[in-house]
């Protein structure tokens, strides 16, 4: 590729796919291996002095105007790699009733390109101008990034967000490999199933699939947890991603209703997998405090 230009790939497949970056300068030509879902924007720089390319530190109001920080950076180690990335908060949006926070992580390697991680436990407690907690936490594990973005940046959206809570807890947890579920099923668009996971008591998962669209599938699964397992999470996703995810939970009833919808008919993949599981491992970014501004 030519410097000072930017190149578009399309036609990705639904998984990572990866490319080498290769610049036509220096001897032998410098490279970068990088790995592409759709959405991206790398940003790297040619150092001639050392004939290689490097990825750019990012700033993201330079990025988005929106994009301010909101507190200092903080450095995380990968216990499985012990890569070490700079996580760093970025400032909510609030759209009426909803708060959106975001949270990027980059690699302080410049040499090292950064992947969207597999997988992300993010648990948003509101709080009040005192930092009193005010309500449930919110809990996310779907793999939502802003695009358009350099580095991979979370987006979590908290529907129906308290009036009182000025203040959010955001507690962080990544995967940089795949975690193993604690049950995997095949979705067959006419068969319901009402399932449930080894290991995890007083839970189980009601499969309907349902016509969507004119050719498409609409998986609907419906989480219920008894009496003796309120407090059990769990993270249910299906693969390939679907074209739109909705999770509706019901407070107080123990009940959380996903819905999955595929423009085109297939056969997904349901995964169910603990709190625990997804956190084993995990790269942790510790709690941090943001102001929720109008």
């Amino acid at each position: 590729m030519e410097l000072e230009k930017t190149w578009r790939v399309s036609g990705l497949a639904s998984t990572a796919t990866p490319f080498r970056i290769q610049v036509h300068a220096g001897s032998p030509p410098p490279q970068a291996n990088v790995l592409l879902e759709g959405g991206e924007a790398l940003s790297l720089r040619y150092d001639p002095q050392h004939n290689r390319l490097l990825y750019l530190d990012y700033r993201p109001i330079q990025v988005d105007s929106s994009d301010d920080v909101r507190g200092d950076p903080v450095v995380v180690t990968d216990p499985r790699t012990s890569e070490q990335f700079t996580a760093q908060a970025l400032l909510p949006h609030r759209s009426d009733d909803d708060v959106t926070f975001f949270l990027y992580i980059k690699n302080r390697d410049p040499l090292r390109f950064t992947p969207r991680p597999r997988h992300v436990w993010a648990e948003i407690q509101p709080l009040t101008r005192t930092e009193t907690p005010l309500g449930d936490k919110y809990v996310f594990y779907d793999r939502d990034f802003v695009s358009s973005r350099p580095v991979p940046v979370f987006q979590w959206t908290a529907q129906k967000w308290p009036q009182l809570a000025t203040k959010a807890a955001i507690s962080v947890w990544f995967q940089t490999a795949d975690v193993r579920p604690g049950l995997t099923h095949v979705v067959n668009s006419a068969e319901e199933k009402t399932l449930t996971v080894p290991g995890l008591r007083g839970v189980e998962f009601r499969v309907e699939p349902q016509p969507y669209k004119q050719n498409g599938l609409r998986v609907v699964v419906t989480e219920i947890h008894h009496t003796d397992a309120l407090d059990t999470a769990v993270s249910v996703q299906l693969e390939p991603p679907p074209d739109g995810t909705l999770h509706r939970h019901y407070l107080g009833v123990g009940t959380t209703r996903h819905t999955f919808d595929y423009e085109n008919r297939l056969r997904p993949k349901l995964h169910i997998t603990s709190r625990e599981d997804m956190l084993e491992r995990a790269v942790r970014v510790p709690s941090r405090v943001v102001l929720i501004q109008d």
